[in-house]
C-alpha cells in the first residue's frame, strides 16, 4: 500500500482516496497509521503523527509538527505534488511473492490464500507478465474502449485483490506511461 490517510471525516477520507488512486497510487483510509509507504494525518484529528508525514489543518501552527504540510481546504494540485516528492524520497517496499495462476478457475494462489480474478482482471494480468510496460492504450485494447479510465478502474480491482495475498506492491504505476509488475513477483500460469 502506499499511503494511508488517517481521519475521522469519511467524505474527506474518500475524496482523498479517489484523487490519489486516479493519480495512480494505491490508498486507504483509516482512523489510524497503518503500514503504508506513507501517512497523510489530519492533524486537527490525531496527535499521534509521525514527522515524515504529510499533514493536512485548519490551523497553520500545525505546520511544525510535519514534513510536509497542506491548508485546509485541500487544494488537489498540491496535495499530488506533496505525496509524489515524499514518495520518491523513500525507498519502495519490496517483499517477493510467488504466484499460481490457474487459467480455467482464474485463480492466483500464493502461500498466503488465494483469490479469483475476473476474465479482464486475468488478461490484464498476462498481458503484465508479457510486457515490461503496459500502456494505458494497449490495456484499453482489452475493453475496447480507449476514451475512459476503464484500465485505470480494473487496475485498482486487480490490485486489491493481490494485495489481499500478497506483501508490498504488485502492480507499479509509472505515472504518465502506464503499468508494470513489480521485479519480486514470480508468476507462474498452470
Amino acid at each position: 500500500m502506499d499511503i494511508c490517510i488517517v481521519t475521522n471525516d469519511a467524505p474527506l477520507a474518500r475524496f482523498l482516496v479517489l484523487e490519489l488512486e486516479e493519480a495512480g497510487y494505491t490508498a486507504t483510509a483509516s482512523s489510524e497509521a497503518t503500514d503504508s509507504r506513507l501517512c497523510i494525518c489530519d492533524l486537527d484529528f490525531t496527535a499521534e503523527v509521525a514527522s515524515d508525514a504529510v499533514g493536512f489543518s485548519y490551523d497553520e501552527n500545525k505546520r511544525t509538527l510535519v514534513q510536509s504540510f497542506l491548508s485546509r481546504p485541500i487544494d488537489t494540485k498540491k496535495l499530488r505534488e506533496a505525496v509524489a516528492k515524499r514518495l520518491n524520497d523513500l525507498p519502495v517496499q519490496k517483499m517477493g511473492a510467488e504466484l499460481e495462476i490457474e487459467r480455467t478457475t482464474r485463480k492466483v494462489k500464493t502461500d498466503s490464500g488465494e483469490v479469483r480474478l475476473s476474465e479482464k482482471e486475468l488478461h490484464l494480468l498476462e498481458l503484465l507478465t508479457e510486457t515490461p510496460l503496459l500502456t494505458r492504450e494497449d490495456g484499453a485494447k482489452v475493453f475496447g474502449d480507449g476514451k475512459s479510465n476503464v484500465v485505470d478502474v480494473y487496475m485498482h480491482y486487480l490490485r486489491k485483490k493481490l494485495a489481499l495475498v500478497c506483501d508490498g506492491e504488485t502492480v507499479l504505476s509509472k505515472r504518465g506511461e502506464g503499468y508494470t509488475l513489480s521485479d519480486t513477483l514470480e508468476i507462474k500460469f498452470i
